[in-house]
């Protein structure tokens, strides 16, 4: 049977923490040996990782921004060569890479933008 948060030790608890965590930050489950870890080891292990994890999102912005500036830039070149208002060429784009059938949340994921960027600058679909 499961034990319940409240039956594992303090430091039962710091090492749930401190690999959910690092999961979060790295992808997989810390795979080193934490057997003699103490409270104070966790502590410091789980400020280094809120240091990583700070990193990791700084450098997300920075690479969404990015996406956002090569997709505006698609869009205004395609305004300029075909004429056209910012949903046609928003159209056209998404029909040139055959993405017609995604929904906007998994392009934006595809192409890395931030979550709810189409909707903010009503490119959504309709």
């Amino acid at each position: 049977m499961f034990k319940k948060w409240e039956d594992y030790t303090e430091l039962e608890q710091a090492a749930v923490l401190y690999s959910d965590f690092y999961k979060s930050v790295n992808g997989p489950r810390p795979r080193f040996d934490q057997s003699h870890w103490t409270l104070e080891d966790y502590d410091r292990a789980m400020d280094d990782l809120q240091v990583d994890s700070d990193r990791e999102m700084a450098n997300k912005r920075i690479a969404e921004q990015a996406a956002v500036n090569e997709l505006e830039a698609a869009i205004t070149l395609t305004m300029a060569t075909c004429s056209c208002d910012r949903e046609t060429a928003w159209r056209y784009l998404k029909d040139a890479e055959g993405d017609d059938w995604y929904d906007d949340g998994y392009f934006e994921y595809s192409y890395n933008l931030p979550r709810g960027y189409l909707a903010s600058t009503e490119l959504e679909e309709a």
